[in-house]
């Protein structure tokens, strides 16, 4: 998404908090300027966390997690006040209302199309949040969702 992202963005911001994921990030951006690349986790709030994996989907890379507590950094997105914001792609393995949480200034002013995760039930076995309260707070936002390409959901402010 990021390398994507960057021919058809003056400015992109990556956020990758699995210390060997972002290290690929980095090698993989490195002739791409526009790219700022942040090595942490995205929340509700700053703090702190550690990467978890999950032992049934151990192979696969979204097997990956944030649980409290660690060294790797949590930021809000509202704490980083961009200029604009135009597309917010969020694929974070449940914590997805905290991202929304943590971006509800962000979201409010700039109205981005959102690329969001819907269709892993993660949220409520992970953080003991209900499944649907993302997308649910994303259409209580005025937010509507224009397409389905499984598992993610293409959310435009109407």
């Amino acid at each position: 998404w990021t390398k994507d992202m960057a021919v058809k963005f003056k400015s992109v911001h990556a956020f990758e908090a699995a210390p060997d994921t972002f290290r690929c990030l980095t090698r993989n951006m490195a002739d791409n300027p526009n790219v700022s690349l942040h090595n942490a986790a995205v929340g509700e709030k700053a703090g702190h966390c550690h990467v978890k994996v999950d032992d049934q989907r151990r192979t696969n890379s979204g097997a990956r997690y944030i649980n409290d507590g660690g060294d790797i950094e949590i930021v809000a997105l509202d704490d980083h006040k961009f200029g604009a914001c135009d597309l917010l792609k969020i694929d974070v393995e449940g914590y997805e209302f905290h991202v929304i949480r943590g971006a509800m200034g962000l979201i409010k002013k700039y109205h981005p199309v959102i690329i969001m995760e819907t269709d892993k039930r993660f949220a409520k076995i992970r953080y003991g949040i209900d499944d649907g309260a993302a997308e649910s707070a994303l259409l209580n936002m005025g937010y509507d969702v224009v397409a389905h390409m499984r598992p993610d959901k293409v959310f435009v402010h109407t």
